[in-house]
Parts: structure tokens; C-alpha cells; sequence
């Protein structure tokens, strides 16, 4: 992973359902595996802007239905 631009924080997943209502905006970056799972689910708890950086989740949501 690269750097983060100045002034963008990066929390942990459990630091973010804990502060969820503190953001004025989410950026999610979902892909197609089940390493993002937990943004998956994040993202159903907590409405944002999401970045696909496939063009199909098949593999992703396969594995968690």
C-alpha cells in the first residue's frame, strides 16, 4: 500500500464502528475477494461512497452468501 495523501486519515475497522457517527463522509474500496469482507459489511452498516476496483464482485460476494 502507498502513502496516504496529507490530511486523509485511515482508521482501523474496529475504530470506525466505533466513531461511525462522527465522519461526515466514507470512501470504501471494495474488490473481488473475500479479504474485503469487512468493508463489505461496513458499508451495509454505514452508507458511503464506494470504489470498485473490479469491474464484478462474483468471487466476493460468493463467498460470503
Amino acid at each position: 500500500m502507498g502513502p496516504t495523501p496529507a490530511g486523509v486519515p485511515v482508521v482501523s475497522p474496529q475504530e470506525f464502528e466505533t466513531n461511525a457517527g462522527s465522519y461526515d463522509a466514507v470512501l470504501y474500496h471494495l474488490g473481488n475477494n473475500p479479504s474485503h469482507r469487512f468493508v463489505y459489511e461496513l458499508a451495509l452498516k454505514r452508507p458511503g461512497i464506494a470504489v470498485f476496483h473490479d469491474f464484478v464482485l462474483h468471487h466476493l460476494i460468493a463467498a460470503i452468501t
